[in-house]
């Protein structure tokens, strides 16, 4: 049975499903795998459960872990004999509320060729956002103008 190799994931919000894909070539088929999710703080266990399934993939249901947390995951397979591998590569994870935007001086409406506005960002675990991009859609969905990535520095 080959090693499983767990891809890098994205920080999330607890309230929201998951999905952690994972690679494993070679070998007979997977048909079942194992997640590990141990709080690095604590190392204590606070998911470890096996799921039935022919995709690369563990979905982990919302509410699992806690916003603000910081984990470390793993991954194990098993094949049609129920041969099970060896533990994947462990990868760091982060969970942190969703963020807010808040928009000042502006409307759903823009009538004139340059339009000047605030936005605010506030996040619960003061998570500093890196970058962020603006974009100006017509009512169809045609995109029309973006700005720059700025990013923290700008």
């Amino acid at each position: 049975m080959t090693t499983p190799i767990l891809l890098q994931h994205i920080a999330f919000d607890k309230t929201i499903e998951t999905t952690f894909p994972f690679n494993s070539v070679g070998g007979n088929q997977v048909v079942k795998n194992r997640l590990q999710i141990v709080n690095n703080s604590t190392l204590a266990i606070v998911y470890d459960s096996t799921q039935t399934t022919f995709a690369l993939t563990h979905i982990l249901p919302a509410s699992t872990l806690t916003n603000g947390g910081f984990y470390s995951a793993k991954i194990k397979t098993y094949d049609i004999n129920n041969v099970e591998s060896e533990w994947s590569n462990g990868i760091l994870v982060r969970c942190f509320t969703t963020p807010s935007f808040t928009f000042n001086n502006i409307t759903p409406t823009i009538n004139t060729s340059s339009k000047l506005f605030e936005v605010a960002y506030a996040q619960i675990q003061n998570e500093p956002i890196s970058q962020s991009q603006f974009m100006l859609y017509v009512a169809n969905g045609i995109l029309i103008q973006q700005c720059e990535v700025l990013y923290k520095s700008s």
